[in-house]
């Protein structure tokens, strides 16, 4: 495999792992919020953190696929 070839591999893995991750930030925060850390579901207004998180996780793997 010609070194061209493998960082084509390795940077499309990184974005889909990217994608995989703001998807599930933006789809399913509940269960995601164990998984970075988090301890419980935020209270009140927190919640949306986690979405903001996911749709900033989504912005880098779009910035990151285009280069």
């Amino acid at each position: 495999m010609s070194r061209k070839n493998l960082n084509t591999v390795l940077a499309t893995a990184t974005v889909l792992f990217t994608f995989y991750l703001a998807l599930s930030f933006i789809l399913t925060p509940a269960t995601s919020a164990p998984g970075f850390g988090l301890p419980t579901w935020p209270a009140g207004d927190g919640g949306g953190f986690l979405i903001v998180k996911g749709c900033r996780e989504l912005a880098m793997g779009l910035g990151s696929g285009s280069g």
